[in-house]
Order: structure tokens, then sequence, then C-alpha cells
């Protein structure tokens, strides 16, 4: 095919044609101008017409592509790369000497600019009237609904969310931007009365949105910020220059994240409102992209640019090295102390943030911030759950706290168990040695089988009694009433360590520094069968299965007080300045969560055993020989409760004249503390040629032996806290006797008793009323 010769004339009229266009970007309309300005100045030099045409037109493309090349490259783009790579070596190739420009396929022509009339967008907007007619039905159903059913249940009409639905409806009239280019076809422009109509929409969806948010703001902070998360990933990052509605929609979209961050920093008082808030900012304020039409990144924003990047990057790192600022002293409430767990916590949760904001680009950044920000809150429930209960549940979270300390407190246990996996996991990975060693004592301490039920004396009631159920009101009596029952098979006798005690004592939570301190005092208390003295019941009597005891006591008013903390006397004004607490003021510490905590102290016992199968060794070696041996594992037995009791010895029979070991161990199963602890096995002396002191070998606070008549006994004692899933064990030697010789086999027991004095811990949330009784 011959090359096409260029018209340079014709070329030269198509050029001033463009720049002469009001229709175009400024972008391609200045490229059109640049190249009459290079006409000119080739003409004024001497170059003649052709070649001053064909130099100017190869050079602004060349210094085109390369710009939208390097915009490609910072946007990452491979495509747009590869095309504009192209484009700059054929128009490098054609500024030299002597060559022309050919078209292979004609001339570039000016295409004809459509701009769809007012009466075609009303026909759009009018297409598909039935479903649109439905749709506005349902949205004002929706309003009126939002009107009427509330007060049915005592809550007020819902007037914002019914406005926020009205505007929904009207945003449904108007057509979509997809709608309108599907009907006037791609490439076309979008008139102005389009415009108009999309702008109008995007305002409706705006003020709907507004609406529906400032209403669920007034009824529960944690759904309004869910709704408002919603709002906000379903708003623009980008928007064309043809899109001036997408524009408005995009800045409103940085603006919502602004709020959306100081909402977080509100709704989760405390320690964590600065730090959270920071994070959330850092995470949720993105500016805007602006994008030409034909898809590539233009230079009016600098956030896809290499240097744009970099800044975004480093504003995101100076506010979260604002938010570790303010969790930390002087600024913050925590010192740097890496053994607190709440340092630990936070410091874990910034660094991940730090990394995976810092890596993530602008518009992957908010939807990391939502992960983080869950992630921070699951971490932190468990050191401030009151906090983050309080905002997610509002009012209504010491129900929900006393209904999950009543009925999921069974649960507790395979939380404890998860916390024993995860320190096992952190143990493997740190010192494996060690971990297979405790994994081994673990599963032998694990063995013993109950012949009872695990429970004891367990709480069976723990009411407390307000004026508004779950409000505290300082200046009104608060009643309390608990009950307890043996539900174990044994008796919790005081003979060995003392009477059973129930103290109780209420604690709340400085909402700045998270310190929990005791607050308030018991005015009156009664104890059933037993004495009370103070905030304590003491039980001095023993309590059989089945067997209840009870106490009530009362918080009068004006006692919730502790020095320096008083609830009924530390009031504001509507100024929020200090004042009497009088009709008219609010509380200091309104809706601060308080506890009321009983503290049970109780004697139980355990007892274990385990059978010693002793055979003759000549016995033992001829059933060995002839394959008629029966070698098993017996295991032991404890009578159930909290705490397990184990008896561990190799597989049986065991032969006369061999030493074998035994392993004694105690488990605290339950989820208090085992507080004392008397341990007593009992040997029988044909088990045992000598044991002493020095042959024990325990991690107990102390073992030792006595030798009464037919039996060896050890005694181990343990005066210090065993926590939940902690064991502790003491080992022997045996070594038995040689059987009489008319005896082939013998079996003996090993038996072990044990007392122990144990502590259980039951709560009960109440939230302080906002203001004194009108």
């Amino acid at each position: 095919m011959a090359t096409k010769k260029t018209d340079y004339k014709k070329l030269y009229n198509y050029i001033f044609k463009q720049a002469s266009r009001d229709d175009l970007s400024d972008a391609k309309k200045q490229r059109y101008l640049y190249m009459l300005q290079k006409i000119d100045e080739y003409t004024a030099k001497g170059v003649d017409f052709n070649t001053a045409v064909r130099k100017a037109y190869s050079g602004a493309n060349i210094s085109y592509a390369m710009e939208r090349q390097k915009q490609a490259e910072a946007a990452g783009d491979t495509g747009l790369v590869s095309f504009f790579k192209k484009m700059r070596g054929h128009a490098l190739t054609k500024t030299q000497e002597g060559e022309d420009i050919a078209y292979t396929k004609g001339r570039p022509t000016s295409s004809k600019v459509k701009k769809p009339s007012f009466r075609t967008i009303a026909e759009i907007a009018g297409k598909g009237t039935q479903l649109k007619f439905f749709q506005i039905l349902i949205y004002i159903i929706a309003a009126a609904c939002s009107i009427i059913i509330p007060p049915f249940f005592g809550i007020p009409p819902r007037t914002y969310l019914a406005i926020g639905f009205v505007f929904i409806a009207i945003h449904s009239v108007f057509p979509s931007e997809r709608s309108i280019v599907s009907e006037v076809g791609r490439g076309e422009q979008i008139s102005g009365g389009a415009m108009g109509f999309l702008t109008v929409k995007a305002f409706a969806k705006l003020v709907a949105f507004f609406f529906i948010l400032l209403d669920f703001f007034t009824l529960n902070r944690m759904l309004a910020l869910v709704f408002g998360f919603i709002f906000y990933f379903n708003l623009p990052f980008r928007y064309k220059t043809s899109q001036p509605y997408k524009l408005i929609l995009a800045w409103v979209r940085l603006v919502l994240g602004i709020y959306l961050a100081f909402q977080i920093s509100s709704t989760f008082a405390g320690p964590l409102s600065w730090p959270l808030g920071l994070m959330s900012a850092a995470f949720f304020i993105a500016i805007p992209t602006h994008i030409e039409e034909e898809g590539g990144v233009i230079t009016i924003n600098l956030s896809l640019s290499k240097k744009g990047r970099a800044a975004e990057s480093l504003i995101f790192s100076l506010v979260m090295i604002g938010a570790l600022f303010t969790f930390f002293q002087p600024f913050g409430p925590f010192a740097f102390d890496i053994s607190d767990v709440n340092v630990v916590l936070f410091s874990v949760v910034w660094f991940f943030s730090l990394f995976s904001g810092a890596t993530a680009g602008p518009e992957a950044r908010p939807a990391v911030g939502v992960i983080v920000i869950l992630i921070s809150l699951f971490i932190f429930s468990t050191t401030y759950t009151g906090f983050v209960g309080s905002a997610i549940f509002g009012v209504w979270w010491p129900q929900v706290q006393g209904f999950g300390e009543t009925y999921l407190s069974p649960l507790n246990v395979l939380l404890a168990q998860a916390q024993s996996g995860l320190s096992d996991s952190w143990l493997l990975l740190t010192n494996p040695q060690q971990y297979y060693l405790l994994q081994q004592q673990k599963i032998q301490v694990a063995k013993s089988i109950p012949t009872g039920t695990i429970l004891s004396l367990e709480f069976t009631g723990f009411d407390i009694y307000t004026s508004i159920p779950g409000t505290l009101e300082p200046s009104e009596p608060t009643i309390g009433f608990i009950e307890l029952t043996n539900k174990g098979e044994y008796q919790s006798d005081p003979s060995v360590f003392g009477a059973s005690t129930l103290e109780i004592y209420a604690t709340w939570t400085d909402p700045v520094t998270a310190k929990i301190s005791d607050v308030g005092s018991i005015t009156e208390i009664e104890c059933g069968r037993g004495s009370g003295s103070g905030s304590t019941c003491t039980w001095s009597d023993v309590t059989y299965p089945s067997e209840i005891e009870v106490a009530s006591f009362i918080y009068k008013e004006d006692s919730w007080t502790n020095g320096t903390l008083d609830l009924g006397g530390q009031c504001l004004d509507v100024d929020g300045n200090p004042a009497p607490c009088v009709p008219g003021t609010t509380y200091t510490y309104a809706t601060t969560l308080f506890k009321v905590n009983a503290n049970l102290t109780y004697n139980y016992k355990v007892n274990v055993s385990i059978p010693i199968d002793v055979m003759d060794t000549g016995l033992y070696m001829d059933l060995l020989k002839n394959k008629q041996i029966v070698i098993k594992e017996l295991t032991s037995y404890y009578t159930g409760g909290p705490v397990k009791a184990t008896l561990i010895s190799r597989k049986q029979p065991l032969r006369s004249d061999e030493t074998n070991i035994v392993i004694a161990s105690l488990l605290n199963e339950g989820t208090g503390i085992i507080k004392q602890a008397k341990f007593v096995i009992k040997v029988p002396d044909n088990l045992i040629d000598n044991l002493s002191n020095s042959d024990l070998y325990y991690s107990f606070d102390s073992c030792e032996v006595t030798n009464p008549s037919g039996f060896y006994v050890i005694t181990c004692t343990h005066g210090r806290d065993i926590e939940s899933q902690e064991f502790k064990r003491v080992s022997f030697f045996i070594k038995p006797d040689a059987l009489p010789a008319d005896v082939d086999s013998k079996t003996s027991l090993i038996v072990g008793l044990t007392d122990y004095r144990y502590l259980n811990t039951q709560s009960r949330s109440l939230q302080l009323a906002i203001a004194p009784p009108q």
C-alpha cells in the first residue's frame, strides 16, 4: 500500500479548527494552541510552511506522549505506558527531515458533539414508570412508619429518618448517569440540562443520607457509625471534569471522613478517645482524585503522582505519630511500660495500622482503616470492656453485661482454655523444648476421670434492684440479693481453712485514666444463717450438699462516695460548670459504668485414688515370653469439683523388683482461684522401701513425708494463688516389696485427699443516671 502524502494545508486547517473549539478539554485545546504557536515561530525563522506544520504537529505529540507516559507510570497503568511509548516513538520518527506524516486510515475528522435535549432527558426519566412508582410508594410508606410505629415501643417519632426516606424517594425520580449515557450513546457530551438533573439527584442523595445519619446518632452512636461508613463508601473517590455532581460528592466524602473520625473519638471515650480518633482520621481523610475523561490522570490532583503519594504517606504517618503521642504520657494516660498489657496491646495495633496504611494507596486506605478499627475494638474490648460496651449498646449495656455474666459464665472456662492455647503457641515459637515438657505435664494432670459433678458452692442468684433497672440513682437506695447453693457432693467445711466468706464491694473505672477503684459503702447487710459485718458475710457452720445460703445488702442514698469522688454530689449545670445536684443539672459522671462485685471464698474437698498392680518377677517374665501378659494403663478417679486431682503411674502390672515413678497433681479447672491447698497422698508401705523429704520433687510451697503405721504419708501445702488452668505437682519413686512365695500378684491403692480454699467472683453492672430526679 502506497504511503499517502500529507496535505499540510489541510492539516493546518484541522489544527486551527481544533484550537477554536469550546467543547474540548483544556488539556487538548492547549495542545493545539501550542502547535499554532510553534508554527508561527518556525515560519518567523524562515522555515518553509510544510516543514513548520510537520515539526510543530509531531513535536507537540511527542511532548504530550511523554507527559502522559509519566502520569501513567505514576498511576501504575502498564497498558497506557506501552501505548504512549509507541505514540512517542512514532511521532519522534516523523520529526526527521524529509519525511512526511502518513495517515493509513485517513485524516482525523472532527466528530459532531451531540447534546441530549431536556426533552430527551425527560423521556429517559419517564422510562420504567411503574417500577419507579412502586419505589417511591415504598419510601413514602417507610417515612410514614418512621413517624407512626416508634411511639408504640416508647421511642420518639423518628422525624429525621422520615425526612431521609422522602429525599430517597425524590432521588429515585431522576434518571441515573448510567441510564443517560446508555440512551444518548457513549462519547456524546451530556448537556447542561442533564447535568442539572444529575446534580439535583446528587443533592437529594446527600440530604437523605444526612438526615438518616443524624437520626441514627440520636438513637445509637454505634449504629450511626455503621451507617456512616456505608454512606462513606457509597460516595465516589474520583471525578471527571465533565462530572461536577461527582465532584461535589467526592469532596463531601472527605468532609464525612473527618466527621466519622470525630465521632469515633467521641463515641469511644476514655483513654482511647484521642488515639482511636486520630488513627481514624489518618485512614478516612482521603483527598479526591481528578481524572480526565479519557481515563488518564492529570496534574490537577497530585494524589496519584509519585510526589503526591509521598506527601499523602507523610501526612498519614504524622497523624499516626500524633495518635501514639496521645496514648503515652505526658499527653496521654499511660507511661511507656512494656510490662503493662495496655501498652503492649496498643503498640501492636499501632504498628500494624502504620504498616498497613503506609503500604496501601489513597483509595484502598479507608477500607484497610475499617479493618484496623474493628481489630482495635476487638482487642481493646478485653481491657476496656465498659467503654467499648457502652459505645456499642448505649444505655442497654448494663442489661447486656448482666445477661452475659449470668448466662454465659460457663463460657469463661472455654475462654480460659483459649488463652492457655495462645500462651502455649507463643511458648512453642520461643522455647520448643519447654513447650514439649509442659504439654507432657498437662497431659498427665488431665488424665484423671471425675466420678461426680464438677460443681461446688455456686452463685445461683445475684440481683440488683433499683428504681430504674440497670441504672444507679445515688439519691435512692440500691438493694442487692445473693443466693448460694452447694451443688457439689461434699460439704463446705470451715474447720480446715476457716469460715466461708462473701465480700461485697463496688468499683468504678475512671473514664480518663481507666484506673479501677472502689466506690460506695454498704450501710446494711443481712446474711441469713451467717453473720454480717460491714460489707462481709461469714458462715462458720458447715454448708451441706444442696443447702442454700442467702445474703442481702443495701447501698443507701448518698453512700456512693470514696472520699474524693461523690457520685450524688457532683453535678454540672447547663453550661458544663460544677454545680450542686439539683433538678436541671446533670451528674458529672453520667452514664459511667459501675460494678457491684461479690467475692465468695469457701472450703472444699477433692479425693483421688489409683490402684497399683504388682506381679511376681518370675511370673511376669514367663507370661511375657509366652505373650500372655496384658499391660494396661490405669487411670485415677477423682470426686469432682473445680479442682482436679490426678495420680499417675506407668503401665501395669509392675514387677516386684523394679523402681517406678508416681506423680500426684492438682489442676485448677474452674474460673476462680485456689487460695490455699493441702494435698495428702497415702502410699501403702509395701510399695516403698524407704522415702524421705529429699526424695520428693514438687512445685508446691512445701512437701514432707511421715511414716505412720502401714503407710508413707506425703503432705504438700500451698499458700499462694493457683490461677485457672494452672497446676501444681509432686513426684516420688516406689519399689514394691518382694511378694510372698505363695502370692503371684497383689493390688494396693494409693489415695490422695485434698482440702482447698477457693475464691469465685461474680459481678453486676450499673450505669449512673444522667440527672438527679426532677
